[in-house]
């Protein structure tokens, strides 16, 4: 993928009920893959972002696709959902709104799904741009 890097490429349709278009996830995998993820995930975010362009103007259809090196993003979903989980517990315990450090859209929503079917709170959006975080919102919320 790029000269003088280590790692090999793979490429895996899947199709998610979720989503209305099928993914297309690219891994990358190797002894240099960890050296494309990048600060919090930025360089990873970037090379996703090319792929998808270069895809986009090479093929017909709407498609998701993910660039994955070396299962980041397994690894960052993971510890999303459990970040989720102790601040919803926190939310809970305080009675008072809980809100996250902003995330890029895909992040915030692994919160949103992971805490859609707690009862116990609900969760929204809140920012603009690049400032837009979640906040989880105890369903006796007594903060306004």
């Amino acid at each position: 993928i790029l000269p003088g890097l280590d790692v090999k490429v793979s490429l895996t349709w899947l199709e998610d009920r979720e989503d209305k278009e099928p993914t297309i996830w690219v891994s990358i995998n190797g002894r240099d893959a960890d050296s494309l993820v990048g600060p919090q995930g930025r360089s990873l975010r970037a090379l996703q972002y090319l792929f998808r362009t270069l895809l986009y103007r090479q093929v017909d259809g709407n498609y998701n696709v993910v660039v994955d090196a070396d299962g980041f993003y397994k690894r960052r979903r993971q510890s999303l959902e459990a970040l989720a989980r102790k601040r919803a517990e926190q939310a809970v315990a305080s009675g008072r709104r809980v809100r996250l450090r902003a995330m890029p859209a895909n992040e915030r929503r692994i919160i949103h799904i992971a805490l859609r079917d707690d009862p116990r709170v609900e969760t929204e959006s809140v920012g603009h741009g690049r400032d837009r975080a979640v906040t989880i919102i105890p369903k006796d919320d007594v903060s306004v």
